[in-house]
């Protein structure tokens, strides 16, 4: 959230600003998708009566990571300024991908959130007229790929040293 709110104050800064309009539906999706994950984390731990086996909640947390990931890349072509800075995007790409490589101790809803929403920015990066378009497009794919390499590594780690089943999934 913190990452968006600089994006847009950036942005609506900017020249080029994008409208109220654009900025407000790309709030409004984002914010679904944090309803969805607040919902999911009421129904799946919060509540004492019955527990959600872990698979499911896991697979539903994926699902929520895949709808805000796309809703995440479409903020590239709905609230970048026109002519935004290379280090504007690639911040926009890599800072939320790192928090939740960060949070999740989950390799598959890291790659699930980070792919789909570094190939969205990339795309916005080759279809708009930014400066470095293709280079741009390329740091984030990049960076998106070895935040996710990262985390498969570390979670391969976690496994080895820690041969006991665990509560996270990894």
């Amino acid at each position: 959230m913190l990452v968006g709110a600089v994006v847009l104050t950036w942005s609506s800064a900017g020249a080029g600003a994008a409208s109220l309009k654009a900025d407000f539906a790309w709030v409004s999706l984002v914010l679904i998708g944090i309803v969805g994950m607040t919902r999911n984390y009421i129904r799946c731990f919060a509540r004492s009566l019955r527990r959600v086996p872990l698979q499911e909640a896991a697979s539903d947390l994926r699902m929520l990571l895949l709808y805000t990931s796309g809703a995440w890349g479409a903020g590239a072509f709905l609230v970048m300024p026109d002519l935004p800075t290379p280090v504007l995007v690639f911040l926009f790409a890599a800072l939320p991908a790192s928090a939740a490589a960060i949070l999740l101790r989950d390799a598959n809803g890291v790659a699930v959130f980070t792919l789909p929403s570094s190939a969205g920015i990339a795309a916005a990066a080759l279809m708009g007229a930014w400066p470095l378009d293709v280079w741009v497009a390329a740091a984030v794919l990049v960076a998106g790929a070895a935040i996710v390499g990262l985390t498969m590594l570390h979670c391969a780690m976690r496994r080895r040293h820690n041969p006991v089943p665990q509560l996270a999934v990894g």
